[in-house]
């Protein structure tokens, strides 16, 4: 048993899921919001700071963040 965890643990370390932006980031990302706009602060209660759906990102050509 524990052989087949080590396996599984080896290969889920060598590919990791992809990590998408927030939607506030991505915003931010394409010019509609800036960090030190009014409307910013706003944007946090409109689920800003969730990350963005694999299968939304991917249909709206989003890649997935390098430094996570």
């Amino acid at each position: 048993m524990a052989k087949v965890e080590e396996a599984v643990m080896a290969w889920a370390a060598e590919h990791p899921e992809p990590v998408y932006p927030t939607w506030g980031e991505w915003l931010i990302a394409i010019g509609i919001l800036y960090r030190d706009d009014p409307r910013h602060a706003y944007s946090i209660s409109i689920k800003a700071n969730t990350q963005i759906p694999a299968d939304i990102a991917e249909k709206l050509g989003i890649e997935p963040k390098e430094d996570v």
